[in-house]
């Protein structure tokens, strides 16, 4: 851990936790092939996306495997019967590359992937 741990972990749980908003960290949402499947063919597609969206939003069991440098940028957990994942990757605003400082939200964006697990 360093010393801009605390900060990006804050940035990384504000974002998360505030799907699709944010909380004012800029970032995008992105939804797997497997993921729009999932929503497309379940039986009531308009109840599953909050749901799942949920199930982001409120994921806290970070452990030393699943968040060894604790950023709190993964999680996996079962849904509607399916292994999932998410993941949080930082980029600069145009998207490209890392950004030049991830404790920054002006110099950051997030990029939160949901995700099968098949899929990884």
């Amino acid at each position: 851990m360093n010393e801009d741990t605390p900060k990006i972990r804050s940035l990384n749980d504000r974002f998360r936790t505030n799907i699709p908003g944010g909380d004012g960290v800029p970032g995008h949402l992105l939804f797997t092939t497997g993921i729009q499947t999932l929503c497309d063919t379940n039986v009531q597609p308009n109840t599953l996306l909050p749901a799942l969206l949920a199930a982001v939003r409120s994921f806290n069991t970070f452990t030393n495997d699943n968040d060894p440098h604790r950023e709190h940028d993964f999680g996996a957990f079962d849904f509607q019967g399916v292994s999932c994942f998410w993941k949080i990757d930082v980029l600069d605003p145009s998207l490209d590359i890392a950004p030049l400082d991830a404790t920054d939200p002006t110099l950051s964006v997030r990029v939160l992937t949901i995700m099968t697990a098949a899929e990884y």
